[in-house]
Parts: structure tokens; C-alpha cells; sequence
């Protein structure tokens, strides 16, 4: 599954992307380009550093198409996964180095998640194509399983309406796979990969059901530190996309909290410092979908108390205000994540092909 791929001649930083996912069907930002400069973006205490030599050097060994996410291995590596025909899946050093390329067989890779420990550890890519799947690899890139339109659930009427967004992996074992493209079914599965049930997408009444182009990305609140004073047993965050939102769901399927983001647009959640950090593609999205997005920082209770390369989020009478962008550091955060010293990195979408960016936080 592992295959190597020689360095492109010609390196161009402003590269245009390929329409390859289910959602990139717009042409990447010709105005966007990447800072030079270290920036600084965030309220205290949340603030972080642009390192622009790392993403100048990454530019110098290959170039970018549609960044989805990352996520750092037992290894050390920083595992990035963009669309492209070769080799979507790169690992990289915390010094920009390209350890690897891996192909995964499917330009249409779109979430990210590791589960298990140590040299044990799998990923989940999600793919969202049409008859998209959930695909299990080793850490060398071997494929190990794959998880195909759950047809048992009786809620397809082709497998072609099966296009997953991201997989969410529960400890104890198995996984919640996230139909962000297709019908909006939440379906879980067991540690042997066997559906199990589905909610969300028409099932149910009221909150409990989840609308199109809402549930994009998640993550399992399966620690005391992870849930706050929401609740005693674990429970599963979604973010809903275009509805500006998130629910919150029992590991049952039982909605239990509709939580507003007023101006976001949460494309996933990820678990850092003890706190929710939250990708924004873009401010009043999908009204101006050519706006630059943030990051929140939300508490483990529902408030956010920071916004990356956004504006400082404001309540009034309990309730969040609309929320944009400040700035320009990055313009359509996809997918986030941390590496085991605390730095960031953001993934671009349809961001005139930038590469991966690194932030350093910065505390005084």
C-alpha cells in the first residue's frame, strides 16, 4: 500500500487544487496568499505565532492541493491528508521534512482519526465520494479494512448515497461514521466493524434529527476533563457545518444539547489543553463563502473563550454574538491539530493551494 513518489521539479507555492472531494466545487482563492511575516493571532491566554519558515520549507519540497486534516502518530510524525491523485497522505517531521508519501489508493480522502496505542495504532480515513467508505490503515500504510455503504441499516437506497465525512473512534472499540455528505446518518459500529444502529440524518423528532449538510466532523467527550459538568457518561460532539451549531448526542444516538456558534462554521473538534478547539472554514459561511474562517476555543462546557484570527467572542445576556473573522493569517481551516508540544497546524481548503501552517503558542 506504501508507495514513493519523486519530489516535483517545478515548486509553486500558489499552486491551483484539483477538484477531486465531494465538496470542492468552487476554484481554490486566486486573491489568498500566505503570510511572510510571524503574525500573531488570538485573545489571551489563547494566543499563537505564524512560523512562516516552516511552511516556506514544506513549499520547497512539494507542492499543495485541498488540506483536510492532521493528526500526529505514536511516531512523532504529522500525518496530512489533502486530495490528489499521488500520494494524498504525507508524513511529515515537526521540522517540515516530508518523511513520507503514502498513497491510499483514493484521491478522495477526507477525515482523519487515529485509534489504538503505540505501533498498534490505525487510522480511519473517511472517504466522500460517492459509495465513499471508512478505510482502516497501519501506521507503514498498509490497508487493513474498509467499511463500505452500511446497507444492513436499510436507510440507502444505493450505496452511492454513502459519502462519509470523518470517522470517529470510540475507545472501548469500533467507531461513529459520520455521513456528512450523503443522508446525515450517525451510524456506529463495533470493534469487529459491524454496524450496529444509526441516528441523526430524519430518524427521530425535532433536534434529534440532523438536516443536510450539517454533520461535518466530531469527536467522543469521553474523559471527566473532556465532558466539564455536561454530563457523568461519555457523549459524542458533532459539528454541524452549515447549520452553525453543534449537538450533542449520547453514545445511544440521544440528542441531548443544541449548542448555537453564531458566524462559525465548525468543520470538527479537537481536544487540546483542556480545551475544544473548533475550525471555522469561513465567517457567515455559506452566505460568503469566500470569507476567511477562524478557530475557536471553546471550555469543555460550551463557551468559547477565544477565537483564533477572529474576532473576541462576546456574550451578552448569556447568549454568544455573531462571531468573524479579524484577520487573514489563513483563510479556509479545514482541519487542526497538535503535535506533543503544543504547536498548531491548520490545514487549507480552497486556499490557492497553501501549504500545511505552524503556529507556536505563545504564553507571558
Amino acid at each position: 500500500m506504501k508507495t514513493s513518489f519523486q519530489l516535483p521539479v517545478a515548486i509553486c507555492l500558489l499552486a491551483l487544487s484539483s477538484s477531486l472531494s465531494a465538496h470542492d466545487d468552487k476554484k481554490p482563492s486566486g486573491p489568498y496568499q500566505i503570510p511572510t511575516e510571524p503574525i500573531i493571532i488570538g485573545q489571551d491566554p489563547f494566543r499563537f505565532q505564524f512560523i512562516p519558515e516552516f511552511s516556506r520549507k514544506l513549499a520547497q519540497q512539494t507542492s499543495f492541493t485541498n488540506g483536510h486534516a492532521i493528526v500526529q502518530d505514536a511516531r512523532g510524525r504529522m500525518l496530512y491528508l489533502q486530495t490528489g491523485k499521488e500520494a494524498p497522505l504525507l508524513a511529515i517531521s515537526k521540522d517540515a521534512e516530508i518523511l513520507e508519501r503514502i498513497n491510499i489508493g483514493t484521491p478522495h480522502g477526507h477525515g482523519l482519526s487515529l485509534s489504538g496505542e503505540g505501533e498498534e495504532q490505525r487510522l480511519l480515513i473517511a472517504t466522500n465520494n460517492q459509495g465513499g467508505s471508512i478505510i482502516e490503515f497501519s501506521l507503514d500504510g498498509e490497508k487493513i479494512s474498509e467499511s463500505t455503504a452500511p446497507l444492513d441499516s436499510k436507510l440507502y437506497e444505493s450505496p452511492k448515497l454513502y459519502k462519509p465525512a470523518e470517522a470517529v473512534p470510540i475507545p472501548a472499540g469500533g467507531f461513529f461514521a459520520i455521513d456528512g455528505y450523503g443522508l446525515s446518518y450517525i451510524h456506529r459500529y463495533s470493534a469487529e466493524g459491524k454496524w450496529q444502529f444509526a441516528f441523526g440524518g430524519d430518524l427521530g423528532e425535532g433536534e434529534a434529527q440532523l438536516q443536510k449538510w450539517g454533520p461535518h466532523g466530531g469527536a467522543l467527550a469521553s474523559t471527566k476533563a473532556q465532558r466539564g459538568g455536561l454530563s457523568d457518561e461519555p457523549f459524542l460532539w458533532l459539528g454541524l457545518s452549515d447549520q452553525n451549531k453543534l449537538k450533542r448526542f449520547s453514545l445511544d444516538g440521544q440528542w441531548q444539547q443544541t449548542l448555537p456558534l453564531p458566524g462559525a462554521n465548525p468543520r470538527d473538534l479537537i481536544w487540546h489543553d483542556g480545551h475544544w478547539f473548533i475550525p471555522t472554514l469561513g465567517s457567515n459561511w455559506p452566505t460568503e463563502k469566500d470569507a476567511p474562517g477562524f478557530i475557536s476555543v471553546m471550555t469543555p462546557e460550551g463557551k468559547v473563550v477565544a477565537n483564533l484570527n477572529g474576532s473576541a467572542p462576546i456574550y451578552e445576556k448569556g447568549e454568544l454574538q455573531k462571531m468573524t473573522h479579524s484577520g487573514h493569517v489563513f483563510h479556509h481551516p479545514h482541519g487542526i491539530g497538535f503535535d506533543d508540544e503544543g504547536n498548531l497546524y491548520v490545514c487549507s481548503w480552497s486556499s490557492n493551494g497553501a501549504p500545511l501552517m505552524k503556529f507556536r503558542r505563545v504564553r507571558e
